[in-house]
C-alpha cells in the first residue's frame, strides 16, 4: 500500500510536518511524492531523508510519461497542463498501481490517531473523500436542472481521498480465436494468482514463431527475431485493470497517429507493458497442458487427436 502526495517548494514546510504527523498517525505506508513543478534536488533529498519515500516523481519525469498516457485524451492533456491540481486528477491514478489508489494533501494535520482511514473493508463505498464544511464545485446552473442533471456529493474536499480502482477499471484476458484448450488449463489460467501474465510453451522452441523470454518469472521480452527466448507464445495473455488501460491506450494511440493498420500485431503494445515499471508480467508455461493453434487444415486433425472428447475442449 501506497500513499500520494503533491507538494511545491513554497510548502515544503508544512509539508514535512503535515506529512510528518500523517505518518505518526495514520499509516506507516511508503509515501509517492508528486513534484508540482517548483521542487529543487536539495527539497527532494530533504524529502527522502525524513520521510518513508518511496520515490519523488519529478514534474519533467511526469510530464515525458502523462504526455504519452493522455496522447489520445487531447482536452485531459491540456488542463493538467494549465492547472497544477490536475496532477491530483492524473497523475496519481495513472502514475501507480495499487489496487486502491490513496491520497493526501500535504496540509491536512493529524492531531490523533483516526480508525481505519485508508484501510479497504466491505461496506466503504468505491469512493471515501473527506468531508468540507461547505460544497465546492465549479458547475454552471444548467448543470444542476433537468433529467440530465448532474448528482454530487455534499461539502466534498479532494484533500484526502481513496478509490476503489477495481470499481472503476477492469481487467481483460485475451485468448486468441484460433486456440483449443483443454479444461484443465482454462481452470489453472483463470485461476492464476498473478494479475498480469503472458502464456508460452517451453516445448515450441522455433525461432521463427512469436516468442516469450522469462526470467525468474517474469517475462522480459516478447516477439520475433531473437535469442534466447523461453517458448512460443501461446495466443493467450491476462493483463489487470491498470496493464489492460495502458495496453488498449497504446494500441489506441498508434492507431490513432497512424503508424500501423488496426489488424497490424501488438508487439509495440507488449513491449510498452513490458517497459512500465510499475507492471509485473508473469510467464505461464503450457508445457504442463493440452493445447492447439489452429492456422491449417493439420491442425485441426491434430486438434481432433488430442482432444478426442470434444466436451473436454474450449475454443477462444
Amino acid at each position: 500500500m501506497n500513499i500520494s502526495t503533491l507538494i511545491c517548494h513554497r510548502d515544503m514546510p508544512t509539508g514535512l510536518a503535515c506529512l510528518g504527523a500523517f505518518v505518526r498517525c495514520v499509516a506507516h505506508a511508503p509515501l509517492i511524492v508528486h513534484d508540482d513543478g517548483s521542487l529543487t534536488d536539495e527539497d527532494a533529498e530533504r524529502l527522502a531523508a525524513v520521510l518513508p519515500v518511496a520515490v519523488v516523481l519529478r514534474r519533467r519525469d511526469a510530464d515525458a510519461h502523462m504526455r504519452e498516457r493522455l496522447a489520445r485524451h487531447p482536452a485531459c492533456a491540456r488542463a493538467r497542463g494549465t492547472n497544477v491540481l490536475m496532477l491530483k486528477l492524473f497523475d496519481v491514478a495513472l502514475m501507480s498501481s495499487d489496487a486502491d489508489i490513496r491520497y493526501c494533501d500535504t496540509d491536512v494535520l493529524f492531531f490523533r490517531v483516526p480508525e481505519r482511514l485508508f484501510q479497504r473493508t466491505a461496506e466503504l463505498p468505491p469512493a471515501v473523500f473527506m468531508q468540507d464544511r461547505s460544497h465546492a464545485y465549479a458547475l454552471r446552473p444548467w448543470h444542476l436542472l433537468g433529467a440530465r442533471a448532474l448528482r454530487v456529493p455534499g461539502r466534498l474536499n479532494s484533500g484526502l481521498f481513496m478509490f476503489a480502482r477495481e470499481a472503476f477499471d477492469r481487467a481483460l484476458t485475451v485468448i486468441h480465436g484460433d486456440v483449443v484448450l483443454a479444461d484443465a488449463l482454462a481452470a489453472d489460467l483463470f485461476a492464476a494468482a498473478d494479475e498480469s501474465l503472458i502464456a508460452y510453451d517451453s516445448r515450441v522452441l522455433d525461432p521463427k514463431e512469436i516468442n516469450v523470454a522469462v526470467a525468474a518469472g517474469r517475462v522480459t521480452r516478447f516477439g520475433v527475431n531473437y535469442t534466447g527466448y523461453s517458448g512460443a507464445y501461446a495466443g493467450m495473455f491476462r493483463l489487470s485493470a491498470v496493464a489492460a488501460r495502458l495496453f488498449a491506450g497504446t494500441l489506441d494511440a498508434r492507431m490513432r497517429r497512424g503508424y500501423n493498420e488496426p489488424r497490424t500485431y501488438y508487439f509495440f503494445a507488449m513491449r510498452r507493458l513490458l517497459a512500465e515499471p510499475g507492471i509485473a508480467v508473469a510467464g505461464f508455461d503450457l508445457a504442463a497442458y493440452r493445447w492447439q493453434e489452429i492456422d491449417t487444415r493439420e491442425d485441426i486433425v491434430a486438434a481432433q487427436a488430442r482432444f478426442p472428447d470434444r466436451g473436454e475442449a474450449h475454443g477462444g
